[in-house]
């Protein structure tokens, strides 16, 4: 399958026991694992829910989701100003969580995983906070994975230089670091 023909043909299905994963290969050996062995587990326990990114039967790849706050004195200025001028009291931002997310081996790197974020993207901001209260949307992104979360407009939760020069060595020494990015959802254009 091309890149254009998955893209034109995905669906979202919901992950059940009806599914065979075993051959599902990610870039990230703990990514493949979650699916495989933990998410079934969790989702039934209603700790999170994955759905399967499916084109012709062939599993591409999964999102999972899950409710989440976030302390508004971890927001950058801007944004907590935004939030408290509206909400003086809150001390806490309403947010839904992309736990996890990766697309298989065999078709990333190929722009697959930044046009399905960006439905995942609209579907939490036109669809999903539309039924439950939510301002901000948070993914915890490996260090390797940090320029596909850029390209998707997360930004980091801290800003500082300190933090960036963090992330960089990261990326070179440890892609598997994780870091907690965000979106407001009020700021989104689609």
């Amino acid at each position: 399958m091309n890149t254009e023909y998955i893209l034109e043909n995905y669906e979202f299905e919901k992950l059940t026991d009806k599914y065979e994963l075993s051959s599902f290969k990610c870039e990230d050996e703990d990514l493949t694992d979650f699916l495989i062995n933990d998410a079934i587990e969790q989702q039934k326990e209603k700790l999170n829910a994955t759905q399967l990114i499916v084109c012709d039967n062939i599993i591409i790849g999964f999102v999972t989701l899950l409710a989440d706050k976030l302390k508004l004195t971890k927001l950058p200025d801007k944004t907590k100003q935004n939030i408290k001028e509206l909400l003086p009291k809150m001390k806490e931002a309403p947010a839904i969580k992309i736990g996890r997310f990766a697309i298989s081996k065999e078709y990333s790197n190929k722009g697959i995983g930044t046009e399905i974020m960006k439905q995942i993207i609209g579907e939490i901001t036109e669809n999903i906070s539309s039924k439950i209260g939510l301002r901000i949307i948070i993914v915890e992104g490996y260090a390797g994975a940090y320029n596909f979360y850029k390209r998707t407009n997360f930004e980091p939760l801290n800003k500082s230089k300190k933090e960036s020069k963090k992330l960089i060595k990261a990326k070179q020494q440890n892609p598997s670091q994780t870091f907690v990015l965000y979106q407001d959802i009020t700021k989104i254009n689609l």
